[in-house]
């Protein structure tokens, strides 16, 4: 049986809602360790030791993480077994994401390079080669045909293997698993701006009401929810799209949180 987080269950959006409104997964390093929680949760420390960044794996069977000295790490989705895959190079925008079209895979990028590195030997596979120099915020849609990507201050999106384009300023690259959607954060942390892929301004969804959000992306495996951190209460949000009602959930403010919505695998609880 789950049990209430330390924080507890914050409803912040302008209608009240259940804790089963939401069922899933939170994923976060936080000052060196992984962390787990579910949303009505306790959060479980899963390792301990230089994690910076921490993702889920497309299937929500494996958490990859990432150490201050850019080496990537892969380990069960209830801590077990972590291991180091590969070296890599740290930047201060998380430049692991998950692989969508298979779960196998973290998706990875170095510079003008988009890689995904293999969970069962660390082997890395280029799959798009670009112009610029990415720092991170990577992510891919599900069918593995679309990528966006950070640079210092601009929003790339781009078809794998094809042209880039820069869709919007500022930070909070992400894709939704469908490809249709965009995010961006506008530098206010007040809003969350939605682009179609044609890179229009589809939809904003305002922050908690005097609250600050940052590094948002849309949850692994839904194009229904979107996970930020939730800078003034120490805590990790989830904003659901539709109606931009937010939960916050764990107990701890963490660089770039990940969120798998549903339940994981069974052997792996």
């Amino acid at each position: 049986m789950r049990l209430v987080c330390a924080l507890g269950l914050l409803l912040l959006g302008f209608v009240a809602e259940s804790a089963n409104a939401l069922d899933g997964w939170a994923v976060y390093a936080d000052d060196g360790r992984v962390f787990r929680c579910a949303v009505d949760g306790k959060p479980k420390r899963l390792y301990k030791g230089s994690a910076e960044y921490a993702c889920w794996s497309a299937d929500g069977a494996r958490i990859f993480f990432m150490k201050r000295d850019g080496s990537i790490w892969v380990m069960g989705a209830d801590g077990d077994d972590p291991r180091k895959l590969r070296d890599g190079k740290w930047t201060e925008f998380c430049p692991i994401g998950a692989y969508r079209p298979d779960g196998g895979y973290v998706l990875y990028v170095e510079g003008k390079k988009i890689y995904r590195v293999a969970a069962a030997d660390g082997a890395r596979e280029l799959i798009h080669s670009g112009s610029r120099s990415y720092k991170g915020e990577v992510a891919i849609s599900r069918d593995g045909k679309r990528l966006v990507a950070r640079t210092k201050t601009k929003l790339y999106r781009m078809r794998v293997g094809g042209k880039e384009t820069r869709y919007a300023p500022r930070c909070s690259a992400s894709i939704s698993p469908n490809g249709k959607w965009l995010t961006r954060n506008p530098g206010d942390h007040r809003t969350t701006v939605l682009y179609t892929w044609d890179g229009e301004v589809h939809k904003k969804l305002k922050a908690p009401h005097r609250h600050d959000i940052d590094e948002q992306k849309f949850a692994v495996n839904s194009d229904d929810y979107i996970v930020y951190s939730f800078d003034e209460r120490r805590a990790i949000g989830v904003m659901r799209v539709e109606d931009n009602h937010h939960i916050a959930i764990g107990d701890r403010q963490a660089d770039y949180p990940d969120f798998f919505v549903g339940d994981l695998p069974a052997r792996d609880r």
